[in-house]
């Protein structure tokens, strides 16, 4: 008889997990019925004839059960969150604020990640960059020479296609004319038309392959063509550039995507980059000049290890350098966006560190939430203890309240992440101008974010109620029945440990959130060597360029402009690389030396308030040929070891001056070897610096004046301490971000709390009547109903700031200049959480203290 028994065995197994109980029960009273009556093999065989005939009903019972069981786990959730709506609306709300702050952490990685995915032959898509030595001074990493496109199609057979780049650095913003439309474009490129075969940018009009076949062709974007030509065909159309190029349009693309890191509006040929900087036209056909994009496209089931050997000896065949100090380097373009390290993109691009970062807040402020759920439901437990004693003696297994309960967790899940959706779709728009993203919330078209916030929200819920329902369902109801279930000290511990936890995480983000909007403030502040308010940058188009002299010296009459000069670049772009600066004196070293230079007119240094330390500055009354006189800064005379370096003879020209460093780029690098040079034939930009009052009519003077000179271009102008500020929005953004955060992180742990101290007050009714009968006073009753939590608070503060101390350290560790951290930020912020979590427990303390002790003690 072992078989019957096995068998018996699975079907009760089954019929108690699945609930068939009666039809198992008739099953096996038949089976032993005909082992007696026909013997074990025709019984045995007619057992497992009948269980197979039978199953449909077996699945039948097991379905109509299950869903009994969901709808009275559904009932019996409703009736508790109406019986305990206080703590039910701060476990909903706590949830809806956690999944609402991971959905829109969610969004924003989901962006970040997605960058250049669109591109169809992505996996074999790499940029060309130039690496230097990264422990040397002259640890640098740029683009490639322009002629690498055409040495590397050809000679590295696993280079199926190469394509050149270039948005033009020292004009960044470029006039285009159609009739009497004129704007100045940005996003104005020079690419060979092998971008269009490399990159996936489809076309609405025209021929990729040949649109850019002709010289004075032009690709332009969807909103080019409607901005100029409206509803009218734009193809053969002339645009007018600079007032002095004319391109024809031979093709119409769609709107590169915002997650591309490759972004331009325009596109011409790119050898017509030599007409627009005349001064690169030489070098063109060069290998030693670093600042062009080179992509290439591999062959399919290329060696990668061979084809990145073969181009890193790229520059030992045209140049007698070693391999340790300079190398090419293939990156990935679906790492461009996230891992670029080390060199200025003139594109937006983002940081992988913010992507962990900001994964890791993501899962610290929900699990804040799921602490607040299973905070409150344990604290609820002693109220719950005699349903589920009473559903025990009645015959419910340990599975079924299981079940009940992570039912109650997750009916209370599904609710939470319904509010949080409607919640991310009010606010998501305000969210974007915090961020600067584009996000949109598909939830019914995009299947993986409609099934990633539910698998989240469910997940939480199931987490959430994981503690609660293996502790309830463990009671036993003996002693349930008996009345002597208590808490217990465990408990009381584990609740302990749970605030503690969320405070933990709570005043983490807070002390981070201070931190950077100090460094943020710091970077704003900081000294940069030179006075950056009060000064208006203006283009140098056209006449304005070739009559500087005259144009400032009508500017200086106006009575509240105080100075004025040229120069090659805005203070906002990286310096060019000049490669070696040779001087008297110099040592042999091995390593390869870099300097930047950077084109200045006369008065440039007194206009931005720079300090001259040494020398002098470059003076009219002196006139010299362009790389003559030179004018460098303190780090370039510290890296050429010279205490008095004016006078010295410096490749073929002489030092005059040093300047006091200035940071002449962002603060998150050091100040590095400078020079500086006077030709006026680069310059681009003119520096005004005004007066700080009656500040309108001085620009309009200023305008007024530059369109004496030249009217065909229009008045473009910039202060110049809002274009350092750009330099900084992704820290901005980042500090924007965290204090977003935080305040959902504290707010979220306050309502638990709130929800703790208002269970315990109720609970401790009765003796704080008892109590103040006996003469306590307020205070003390206060007192004892919040010092618990208020050291729980303290607690996690102490034990929280190691943690963030190492780990902001860390990240300050990014800038070369960077705040101190001192104790300042941690006490700020350790106050902040004590003063709001007092509040939060006083609260429902005073309310306790100051009722009426008859209202408790009349039943006793």
């Amino acid at each position: 008889m072992k078989s019957p028994k096995i068998g018996g065995w699975f079907l009760r197994i089954f019929a108690r997990y699945f609930g068939a109980s009666s039809l198992v029960g008739d099953f096996l009273e038949e089976f032993e019925e005909r082992t007696r009556a026909h013997g074990y093999m025709r019984a045995w065989g007619w057992y497992w004839g009948h269980l197979f005939k039978s199953f449909p009903v077996f699945l039948y019972d097991f379905i109509y059960w299950r869903l009994v069981m969901l709808r009275n786990y559904i009932k019996i959730s409703i009736r508790n969150i109406k019986r305990h709506k206080i703590h039910s609306v701060i476990n909903i709300l706590g949830l809806t604020m956690g999944l609402a702050c991971f959905f829109f952490i969610f969004l924003w990685i989901q962006d970040e990640l997605s960058y250049d995915r669109f591109n169809k032959n992505l996996d074999r898509l790499y940029r060309v960059i130039l690496e230097y030595p990264k422990d040397t001074q002259s640890a640098f990493t740029s683009y490639a020479a322009p002629a690498a496109a055409e040495w590397l199609r050809t000679n590295i057979p696993e280079i199926e296609e190469a394509a050149r780049f270039r948005i033009v650095a020292n004009r960044p913003q470029i006039l285009v004319k159609y009739n009497d439309k004129q704007f100045f474009e940005e996003r104005f490129g020079f690419g060979d038309a092998e971008l269009f075969d490399l990159f996936t940018f489809p076309f609405l009009a025209g021929d990729p392959k040949t649109a850019l076949s002709n010289p004075n062709s032009i690709v332009i974007s969807e909103n080019i063509a409607c901005r100029y030509f409206g509803k009218e065909d734009p193809m053969g159309k002339v645009l007018h550039v600079e007032n002095e190029f004319d391109f024809i349009v031979t093709g119409i693309m769609k709107n590169i995507p915002h997650n591309s890191h490759l972004q331009f509006d325009s596109l011409v040929p790119f050898d017509n980059i030599q007409s627009f900087m005349p001064e690169y036209g030489e070098f063109l056909q060069r290998h030693n000049l670093h600042f062009f994009r080179t992509y290439i496209k591999v062959r399919e089931n290329a060696s990668i290890p061979e084809l990145k050997e073969k181009v890193s000896k790229y520059l030992s065949i045209h140049f007698d350098v070693k391999e340790s100090e300079w190398r090419h380097h293939l990156q990935p373009v679906k790492e461009i966006h996230l891992h670029t390290r080390g060199m200025k993109d003139l594109m937006k691009r983002g940081d992988i560190r913010y992507i962990y970062i900001f994964s890791l807040a993501g899962l610290l402020i929900l699990l804040v939430a799921c602490i607040n759920f299973t905070n409150l439901t344990t604290a609820l437990s002693c109220a719950r203890a005699k349903e589920v004693g009473m559903r025990k003696v009645v015959g419910a297994c340990r599975f079924n309240l299981i079940g009940q309960f992570f039912g109650e967790s997750v009916l209370s899940s599904m609710i939470a992440l319904i509010v949080a959706v409607i919640f991310v779709f009010a606010s998501l728009s305000a969210f974007n101008s915090m961020t600067g993203k584009h996000l949109t919330l598909a939830l019914f078209s995009d299947k993986l974010t409609f099934f990633g916030f539910f698998l989240i929200a469910l997940l939480t819920g199931l987490l959430s109620g994981s503690y609660p329902a293996l502790f309830l369902s463990s009671i036993q109801p003996v002693r349930i029945l008996k009345g002597v279930f208590v808490s217990g000290k465990g408990k009381g511990a584990l609740r302990k440990t749970l605030v503690v936890a969320q405070f933990f995480i709570a005043a983490g983000l807070i002390v981070c959130t201070v931190i950077i909007n100090r460094q943020f403030s710091f970077m704003q502040n900081m000294e940069l060597g030179f006075e950056k308010e009060h000064i208006i940058t203006v283009k140098l188009n056209g006449n304005l360029k070739d009559k500087f002299d005259s144009v400032k010296e009508e500017l200086l009459r106006e009575a509240y402009i105080v100075n004025a000069a040229a120069s090659s670049r805005l203070l906002t772009n990286a310096i060019d690389w000049v490669g070696d600066f040779n001087w008297e004196g110099k040592e042999n070293r091995e390593e390869r030396l870099s300097f930047s230079y950077a084109t200045v007119g006369y008065d440039f240094i007194e206009t931005l308030g720079m300090q001259i330390v040494q020398g002098r500055s470059f003076s009219k009354d002196r006139p010299k040929k362009p790389n003559e006189e030179f004018i460098i800064n303190e780090a370039a005379a510290r890296f050429m070891n010279l205490d008095m370096p004016v006078g010295t003879k410096a490749n073929n020209g002489t030092i005059i001056g040093v300047v006091k460093d200035y940071n002449y780029q962002s603060l998150h690098n050091e100040i590095k070897p400078l020079i500086l040079v006077n030709d006026p034939e680069n310059f681009q930009y003119m520096y005004v610096r005004i007066s700080p009052e009656n500040i309108r009519n001085t620009i309009h003077s200023i305008e007024r004046i530059c369109r004496e000179f030249e009217p065909a271009f229009p008045f473009e102008w910039h202060f110049l301490d809002e274009a350092l500020d750009i330099q900084y929005r992704s820290e901005e953004q980042m500090g924007r971000l965290f204090n977003f955060f935080s305040v959902f992180a504290i707010f979220i742990a306050c309502m638990g709390l709130f929800g703790l101290s208002l269970f315990i007050a109720e609970n401790r009714f009765r003796e704080i009547g008892i109590r103040k009968v006996l003469g306590a006073s307020i205070s003390s009753l206060i007192k004892l109903t919040s010092k618990e939590f208020v050291e729980l608070v303290l607690l996690a503060n102490f034990i929280s700031w190691p943690v963030v101390y190492f780990a902001m350290k860390r990240w300050l560790q990014n800038f070369a200049y960077r705040t101190q951290l001192s104790l300042l930020p941690f006490l700020l912020a350790g106050f902040m959480v004590f003063i709001i979590s007092v509040l939060t427990v006083s609260f429902q303390s005073i309310r306790a203290a100051t009722a009426n002790p008859v209202d408790s003690l009349r039943y006793e």
